[in-house]
Formats: C-alpha cells, structure tokens, sequence
C-alpha cells in the first residue's frame, strides 16, 4: 500500500520535492526538486506511482550533487512507452532512503 509523505517546510538534509507544473498536464509535465546544501552527493531516485503504489516510471535513479536544484520530465508514459490514462499519479522523490510525495494529474 502507498504511504505518502508531506513534504515538510524544512525538509530533512534539506532536500525538498517542489510541485510539478504544469499540473494539470498534457502531454508533459516538469517536476523540480532541490538537493540540500552541504557538500558532495546523495542518492537520487525519482519515479511516477500509480495510485496503488506500483512503479509506472523511473525518471531518476543515481548519485547527484547536492546544492542544486534539478527538473526531471515526465512524458506520461510508463517503463514501457505507453501512454498511461488520465488520472491522479505520484511523484516520489527518494533521497538517502528518505521518501517525499506529491499528487500529479495526467488529463487527455
């Protein structure tokens, strides 16, 4: 089951989730994310659930640099290439383990 967490004001390390826009999208949406301020890098994975918590796509997955604020896009397909229906997504960005969410609305 999918547990969602609020982003914070002052997130943990820093590291904050930003609302994607436009939202809401079609065909494409930008989801912004900032990575703290202390020095080196963290763990990065950003992926797009479905509403029951199964992955629908991967977006990022690596080491980043932190002190930077990034943009992953999302096209509104899956792992596959096809084109997800319209509904209610989420974005969760994992930095270190740690889980930040936010809803995401794919309109046709």
């Amino acid at each position: 089951e999918l547990a969602l967490a609020p982003v914070p004001d002052v997130p943990a390390g820093g590291h904050r989730l930003l609302a994607n826009y436009p939202n809401p999208f079609n065909p494409m949406t930008r989801i912004p994310y900032d990575l703290g301020n202390e020095a080196g890098s963290v763990n990065v994975r950003l992926e797009i659930l479905d509403m029951r918590g199964r992955l629908v796509k991967r977006l990022v997955q690596g080491h980043q640099a932190t002190g930077q604020r990034y943009e992953a896009l999302w096209d509104g397909t899956n792992e596959s290439g096809l084109q997800m229906a319209s509904g209610t997504y989420v974005s969760r960005l994992q930095v270190d383990g740690i889980p930040q969410s936010r809803f995401l609305t794919l309109v046709k």
